[in-house]
């Protein structure tokens, strides 16, 4: 069994015995103990306790709530600006139109029902696209049981539920190198899947497993260095991710703000018309946040039988608010809202074996991506702020223009491996 197999069925192995304990367990919060209800040993045998099954299940009942609709969304504007390569917005002649937004409805259809829609708008560089991100139905059996169908969101790392929403990060964009085009992450997957949460003691787990289908998008050199051959002019190849399942599981122990977990899943993605190939991700989650400051990690690595490559991506990000840990009183409240950020990125492609038929010796830069970066926020509201940033990134994988890629990788390979990104503006959400 390969690495990534082991691994993949370990984090299933272990979401699988945190159910069985919390199965065989009495101090699990799934419902009210009997002596909470102020009924004793006599009254369970003339049959006025709950039933086994209802501790597990809560029987249904109507709630005042049923017919409630959540209507959310949020937003960023941005200018950027590059001094060569454009990245994640930002060119060299510059950048005032990096403008995105959504829109997300719930309805509470039924005591136990609710419907999920998430709708996006995204502009840049005088392109706009507009999608359907997410639709899916969420019926709750328990908080420790709740299955969801359609197209629903992808549960991996830390950030995978809200990767289009600035207001949760302390940038602009989420690291590339796990949350870019690398196939690691993907917004949503079209299948069912069940998620809870599990009280045992102080401890709270959350898990989540799912089954269907998927849609991964590639930066192009990282398909050059998958595949050997260049593809045709474009920033990003899009392949379907077949036959798509894993799971994640997140622990938060009796430590306010602290957070670990681990993610795992495989899929089968096309490798020639015809043919496919198997790939396999896993990794770990770190986060530690507290009010005025927090640290956040993620690590995954990804194998791909079919193309004999693996790949490793990772990145950590701090924040803390200086101004709020200092005594300054109450004149100090503006200063409160000050954050600095800083982000350190990786992402490397390795071909472990050369690939059948493609002996093209891919170069170092279409395999690498390091980057470090800077912000300072200004939060005006939880819901609200004002960005300025820094970012320094060393070669290609993200950092490219797509339509010249083919000739910049010829002679004389004149493809600049230093990008320098400034982007400043705001986000929003309600």
């Amino acid at each position: 069994m390969s690495t990534g197999s082991r691994a993949f069925a370990g984090a299933w192995k272990a979401i699988s015995i945190a159910l069985i304990v919390a199965a065989a367990s009495p101090s699990v919060g799934w419902s009210q103990a009997t002596a909470d209800s102020g009924q004793g040993s006599g009254a369970e045998s003339a049959g006025s306790a709950e039933n086994w099954w209802d501790r597990l299940i809560p029987p249904t009942s109507m709630s005042s709530e049923v017919g409630r609709v959540d209507l959310h969304g949020y937003g960023s504007w941005a200018f950027a600006d590059t001094n060569g390569n454009p990245y994640l917005g930002g060119t060299a002649s510059s950048s005032w139109d990096v403008i995105a937004g959504g829109l997300l409805v719930s309805a509470k259809a039924f005591d136990r029902l609710w419907i999920n829609a998430q709708l996006s708008a995204d502009t840049r560089e005088g392109d706009s696209d507009i999608s359907l991100e997410r639709a899916f139905a969420q019926w709750t059996f328990a908080d420790w049981l709740k299955l969801r169908g359609g197209r629903s969101p992808h549960p991996i790392g830390i950030y995978s539920e809200v990767l289009n929403v600035g207001t949760t990060r302390p940038f602009f964009d989420l690291p590339q190198g796990v949350y870019g085009p690398t196939g690691t992450t993907t917004l949503s997957y079209d299948g069912a899947g069940l998620t809870g949460s599990i009280v045992l003691r102080d401890w709270e787990f959350i898990y989540d497993a799912y089954a269907g289908k998927a849609i991964d998008e590639f930066a192009a050199p990282y398909v050059v260095a998958l595949t050997g051959p260049i593809p045709g002019p474009g920033s990003v190849v899009v392949t379907d991710a077949h036959d798509t399942f894993g799971g994640r599981l997140q622990i938060l122990p009796p430590i306010e703000g602290l957070t670990v977990g681990v993610s795992a899943y495989r899929a089968e993605i096309d490798q020639t018309p015809g043919t496919r190939t198997e790939r396999i991700v896993y990794g770990a989650q770190f986060e530690y946040a507290q009010e005025n400051y927090s640290l956040r990690a993620e690590y995954y690595k990804q194998e791909a039988d079919g193309y004999k490559t693996n790949a490793d991506n990772a990145y950590v990000m701090g924040t803390v608010r200086p101004f709020a840990l200092m005594p300054l009183g109450e004149s100090a409240t503006l200063l409160d809202r000050v954050e600095i950020a800083a982000l350190w990125n990786m992402y490397q492609i390795r071909r472990v074996e050369p690939a059948p038929g493609f002996p093209i010796r891919t170069p170092k830069q279409l395999k690498n991506h390091r980057e470090w970066a800077l912000g300072l926020n200004y939060w005006f509201t939880p819901t609200f702020v004002a960005r300025a940033e820094y970012h320094m990134i060393y070669d290609n994988v993200f950092a490219h223009e797509g339509s010249t890629l083919l000739t910049k990788l010829g002679p004389p390979r004149d493809l600049d491996n230093e990008t320098q990104l400034v982007k400043v503006g705001l986000d929003f959400s309600f």
